[in-house]
């Protein structure tokens, strides 16, 4: 199976094996492989939609995807989750990437699991103000929201 170099793209498709149950080998050539590896790679809470699978000469196959992309950076009692623009719970990590949104606000650890959407309504709320007023950070307090811009700059937004 032909891939990017890197080792990202080797733990990816590591995971995708494992959590699938995918073989180790297979026949690039038979009619269901691409159906097969497609589902395998959509299932992985990174993965956003496969936009094909295609096998070239020699059997060399390649999965081209689209990666979902954290946006909201959310505190939980243990830790940092991440969520993309639709909510869905990514992959636990370290830190959060440069430029994505810190709710900064607690919120209670999520109970849906990864690569499903994170059902909290303070997160719901915190993903549509990320997406229309694009701030560097963002908390919530009894009764508003608090912005605070790139500039610095704070703006509030009633609950």
């Amino acid at each position: 199976m032909r891939r990017a170099a890197g080792a990202r793209s080797l733990r990816l498709l590591t995971e995708v094996r494992y959590q699938s149950g995918f073989p180790d080998s297979f026949n690039a050539l038979a009619e269901e492989v691409r159906e097969q590896l497609a589902r395998a790679f959509a299932a992985h809470p990174w993965v956003e939609s496969v936009q094909g699978v295609t096998v070239s000469p020699g059997n060399a196959v390649t999965v081209e995807l689209r990666f979902r992309v954290p946006v909201l950076a959310v505190r939980v009692k243990k830790g940092t989750r991440l969520v993309d623009a639709q909510g869905v719970l990514l992959p636990e990590s370290a830190l959060a990437p440069a430029g994505v949104i810190e709710l900064r606000s607690a919120v209670p650890a999520p109970t849906t699991p990864t690569g499903t959407v994170w059902a909290d309504e303070t997160v719901k709320r915190a993903l549509e103000l990320v997406s229309v007023y694009k701030p560097r950070s963002l908390e919530f307090t009894a009764t508003e929201w608090r912005l605070t811009e790139t500039d610095g700059k704070t703006m509030t937004v009633s609950r």
